[in-house]
């Protein structure tokens, strides 16, 4: 448990050391909250993020309050992140919380709504909670993203 929650800052490390010409000590716009100003930066904040999202993933089937916690963090920093949405879905569906599950997946898709992966997740939620309608439109949607 403790490595996974090390693992951001080793990858962090491990980024500036491979950086040439990088100080030794950490810029205070590296640390995790600070503003972001260059594109590289902003490269790293979205890698960063990503690297976030990827562990949130993992902690979902062994502590999946964690997993939201690590998630609602990302959201905070980045709220149009439409892959955070969506795995804020899947963790509030394993907490049964599937009325906010089904909003955060609408959020997901409203950000990008020709994803394939999170309109077929949708159609699942609505088929699971008795809407088969809705379910069967959006496996229609899912199958029509894939396809492009």
């Amino acid at each position: 448990m403790l490595l996974l929650l090390l693992l951001p800052l080793y990858v962090l490390l491990c980024l500036l050391a491979a950086t040439p010409g990088a100080s030794s000590n950490i810029d205070a716009r590296k640390v995790r909250g600070a503003s972001v100003t260059s594109g590289d930066d902003a490269g790293y904040r979205q890698h960063r993020l990503q690297q976030e999202l990827a562990i949130a993933s993992e902690l979902s089937s062994s502590n999946p309050s964690e997993s939201l916690s690590s998630v609602e963090a990302v959201l905070r920093e980045e709220p149009r992140l439409s892959q955070a949405h969506y795995q804020r879905g899947l963790v509030l569906w394993k907490l049964g919380r599937n009325g906010e599950a089904v909003a955060a997946l609408d959020n997901a898709i409203e950000i990008d709504p020709r994803n394939a992966e999170f309109l077929d997740e949708r159609g699942v939620a609505a088929g699971m909670m008795g809407d088969d309608i809705h379910a069967e439109q959006f496996f229609r949607r899912a199958v029509a993203a894939d396809a492009d």
